[in-house]
């Protein structure tokens, strides 16, 4: 498994929910740590392979072993755990190696973020992320879930500043409990549900989220409305499509219409149509390196290169959906400038008077423990 991640370049989230499909007789405890075990690999990917001399998965995880000082097991082979020692010590000093960052990507980031800012972020990235839930409010309220989920012994806290979440400790999946599958919370993390916040929707409104994908943004967005008003969720891919339907079917959420785009004419047909619209834009990922690590290195220049354009094409093409007077919310789960307000400035230039800049904000570490969200609100002024 770990193989096809770091030689195949899959999507370790997809791996490791095949590993738990093969592995049902794991408890939720012994899932929980190995999950967590395949995931910190991947994050010190470069420093195992520097400190073990080998890229070998079979080898990488057995330095992985040594560095978190635990016993090496006999399937993985004997290891030269006093040089391993001596090696990670030495190698800690250099960041690069240390964060495991492509050398392309640490020069990138160095020169948009500046050298200690992303030096201190990239390290708050390589740590484990925190899980968060969203109370779903068309079927109860927080202090109610809360005690719910306390009852059944997880460990709920309240997040200041983000009224809907919950910060989780627990044993078993959340996926697995009756409230999940009641429909009266979503897994979601903080950062993501402040930017439904920050678009400011009311019941009665005709919404439309662009890049809906799965849904997530979507069905926050339903609950905030209060299921009144009109709620189009599009996007490109037919089947995270229909996942967004089960999952709204499950919420309750009776006003979300998800359509698939498939021809220029579904946006164009709504033109000036939007009271508000969100564009949660495909990106680099690079602020959810916590829950993806493996992204770091799936990503090259090119692709980069890519994204940035397929960013700009999706902000000319969408943003006339939005009626004079509405307001348009640009989003990106990266820590890049040039995936953020670089590409809200280069609207905005092209635009003339007719669009203005409300807000834009960032959340992520040192401020927050949540994943990295950039967030711009734009009003359209005629």
């Amino acid at each position: 498994m770990l193989r096809r991640v770091i030689r195949g370049g899959e999507r370790a989230d997809r791996v490791v929910a095949e590993l738990r499909r093969l592995r049902p007789s794991w408890d939720d405890e012994t899932w929980a740590r190995v999950r967590e075990a395949i995931l910190d690999v991947i994050r010190h990917r470069l420093l195992l392979e520097a400190a073990g001399g080998s890229a070998e998965p079979r080898h990488v995880l057995a330095t992985w072993h040594v560095m978190r000082e635990l016993r090496v097991p006999v399937p993985l082979g004997r290891i030269d755990e006093p040089l391993v020692r001596a090696r990670l010590t030495e190698l800690g000093g250099d960041f690069r190696i240390r964060e495991s960052v492509p050398e392309w990507l640490d020069a990138v980031a160095e020169a948009e973020l500046g050298r200690e800012p992303w030096r201190a972020l990239m390290a708050a990235l390589n740590q484990p992320a925190r899980l968060y839930v969203r109370v779903n409010t068309l079927k109860t309220r927080l202090p109610e879930l809360s005690a719910r989920l306390r009852a059944s012994g997880a460990e709920a806290i309240e997040v200041d500043g983000f009224p809907d979440a919950l910060a989780l400790t627990m044993a078993r999946s959340v996926y697995a409990t009756a409230e999940h599958a009641a429909g009266l919370l979503e897994v979601q993390d903080a950062a993501s549900q402040a930017v439904s916040y920050r678009l400011g929707v009311t019941g009665g409104m005709r919404v439309i989220d662009g890049c809906a994908g799965a849904g997530g943004k979507t069905l926050h967005l339903a609950a905030l409305m209060g299921n009144r008003g009109r709620l189009l969720a599009l996007d490109t891919d037919a089947e995270k499509l229909e996942t967004l339907r089960r999952r709204a079917r499950r919420a309750g959420a009776g006003i979300v219409e998800a359509r698939l785009v498939d021809t220029t004419k579904v946006v164009k047909r709504r033109h000036g149509s939007a009271d508000r619209l969100l564009l949660d834009v495909p990106c680099s990922g690079l602020g959810v390196l916590r829950r993806n690590p493996e992204a770091r290195w799936r990503l090259t220049p090119e692709s980069l290169d890519r994204l940035r354009s397929l960013q700009r094409e999706i902000l000319t093409r969408y943003a006339p959906l939005v009626k004079p007077g509405g307001k348009m919310a640009y989003v990106t789960c990266s820590i890049l400038t040039s995936e953020g307000e670089a590409q809200v400035r280069w609207f905005l230039e092209g635009q003339g008077e007719e669009w203005a800049l409300e807000r834009e904000e960032r959340f992520g570490p040192p401020r927050q423990d949540t994943d990295c969200f950039y967030i711009a609100l734009l009003i359209r002024r005629g």
